[in-house]
């Protein structure tokens, strides 16, 4: 089976800004507003595998038998126990889960997520926005697993899944073991839809060959503003800021900017320099411990906008399809 992008870790990360402001410029698929919402079919592998290791019967359920390609990802790349043939393979699941806090979680997850028909209903309204603009891309097979606090998104060939037991609410006691406070703030229900959509638009469209800064800003500045094309979320919660912080960074946005060009940032190629602008981190790298972190996201998601604004007659296609970075700067005529 081809596999890509099969694990993103901590999709916590790079989201967009106002987004009522970035929506397409007049390019809304109109239609989609009165066309009737088909909730997408989310296949809760999460259900399932846990009546399996729980149940006294040793048959493997139909579902995970219909779905063996997720469950051969599941074991060797998500709880890496092993091949799914393996004929210990349920035994390796259970050690796997057989920490009482392991399958404490496992239980206040299903508890959470008894029902889901929230969450397919936001990815059938997005997905149907996707294919508003991109009709001859198909739209993946939708799961939901549970990792131990592994992975948060899986991509892999047609297949999206979310370890929904990392989205247990950021007050979930068990998270200040494992995780810092920036990352426990946005591990809540609402984030699940931006996250299993960035995962897919991260797998879609996949950056050009060069690595520098900017273009990394391009980039994710693209993935953001597409998100606005698809979703409703409200800024805040697309970004991972506080209504503060994303204040903030809008009143100086200038001042940010002038802060990567003086100090030659934008062209560099030096990883370090390059994650400290796209990174998740508990405060900025370069500015006041008051700013966030991820200032090249919200640089990138700027720009793009502006561009956007400027260039009316650009579609949201050409838009994903163009990786000239540098051109898309100076189109933007962002300062």
């Amino acid at each position: 089976m081809a596999i890509k992008n099969i694990i993103l870790v901590f999709l916590f990360t790079f989201s967009c800004i106002a987004c009522n402001q970035g929506k397409m410029s007049g390019q809304e698929p109109d239609s989609i507003a009165r066309m009737q919402v088909q909730p997408v079919n989310i296949h809760r592998f999460d259900k399932w595998l846990y009546h399996w290791i729980t149940s006294p019967d040793d048959q493997l359920p139909q579902e995970i038998i219909k779905n063996y390609n997720f469950f051969s990802i599941y074991t060797k790349y998500i709880i890496g126990v092993g091949e799914p043939n393996d004929p210990e393979i349920r035994s390796k699941i259970r050690a796997f889960f057989s920490d009482s806090i392991m399958m404490d979680l496992y239980e206040n997850t299903e508890a959470s997520y008894d029902s889901v028909s929230d969450i397919a209903f936001s990815l059938g309204k997005a997905f149907q926005e996707f294919q508003f603009y991109f009709p001859e891309k198909g739209i993946p097979t939708v799961f939901m697993h549970v990792s131990g606090l592994n992975q948060s998104v899986v991509v892999g060939e047609n297949i999206l899944s979310i370890s929904i037991d990392k989205y247990q609410g950021k007050d979930y006691l068990l998270y200040n073991s494992y995780f810092k406070e920036y990352q426990i703030k946005n591990m809540v229900r609402e984030r699940i839809v931006p996250d299993y959509l960035k995962g897919w638009l991260f797998s879609e469209f996949e950056m050009g060959e060069e690595n520098r800064l900017i273009d990394n800003i391009i980039y994710y500045g693209k993935i953001l503003y597409a998100l606005q094309a698809f979703t409703e979320i409200p800024d805040t919660l697309l970004l991972g800021f506080t209504r503060e912080e994303l204040d903030l960074c809008l009143k100086n946005e200038k001042s940010l900017w002038h802060y990567v060009l003086e100090n030659q940032h934008l062209y560099t190629t030096d990883y370090l320099t390059i994650s400290k602008y796209m990174g998740e981190a508990t405060r900025s790298a370069f500015f006041k411990d008051e700013y966030p972190a991820q200032i090249g996201p919200f640089l990138g998601w700027r720009i793009i906008t502006q561009y956007m604004l400027k260039n009316k007659k650009v579609s949201l296609p050409e838009l994903m399809k163009n990786q000239h970075s540098q051109e898309i700067l100076s189109k933007s005529k962002y300062k």
